[in-house]
């Protein structure tokens, strides 16, 4: 009987699903002679080697698909998180930058509170000088800066004469 349903069964299921069937059968035609059957042990399946390798490959790639699938996942999981990461880093810059200039608002009501007229020469002069540390600290030493704007080259000029004097005295004296 077991051989008849062996021809139209998946050789995946033939190592699973006949031995309920069949030790149903044989349980069934057993109690006619006063026996029971407990339990069935099925040997003797045994296909040729070349289909074993073939569904030992089959389940390797099945197997090798389902971790894919858990390699994709965690990537993905990754990704979602330091892309929060990144959007906290991005909110706590911002209230930062925010604190920060109401900070320097603060200081300017201040010192217009204080120094009056005098506070805007102080603040641009703090301007200036944060913006030469800034440009000093970013350069390498000695650097050399030209002027810029519509008298530029005649501030160059200016600036030329006036070091090569003090070079021609200095060297003189």
């Amino acid at each position: 009987m077991l051989r008849t349903r062996a021809s139209v069964i998946p050789l995946d299921e033939i190592f699973t699903a006949p031995i309920l069937e069949s030790s149903e059968n044989l349980s069934a035609k057993m109690s006619e002679f006063g026996y029971e059957i407990l339990t069935t042990l099925i040997t003797g399946i045994d296909p040729d080697p070349r289909v074993k390798a073939s569904m030992n490959e089959i389940d390797a790639q099945r197997r090798l698909k389902l971790a894919q699938i858990h390699v994709a996942e965690a990537t993905k999981a990754i990704h979602i998180k330091r892309a929060e990461a990144d959007a906290e880093v991005k909110y706590l810059q911002g209230v930062g930058l925010a604190r920060m200039r109401a900070a320097i608002s603060d200081g300017i009501e201040q010192a217009y509170s204080e120094f009056g007229d005098d506070a805007t020469d102080l603040l641009l002069t703090a301007q200036h000088v944060d913006a030469l540390d800034h440009v000093a600290a970013s350069h390498p030493p000695g650097g050399l800066f030209l002027p810029t704007g519509l008298d530029a080259l005649t501030t160059l000029k200016d600036r030329l004469t006036i070091f090569k004097n003090s070079t021609v005295l200095a060297t003189t004296n």
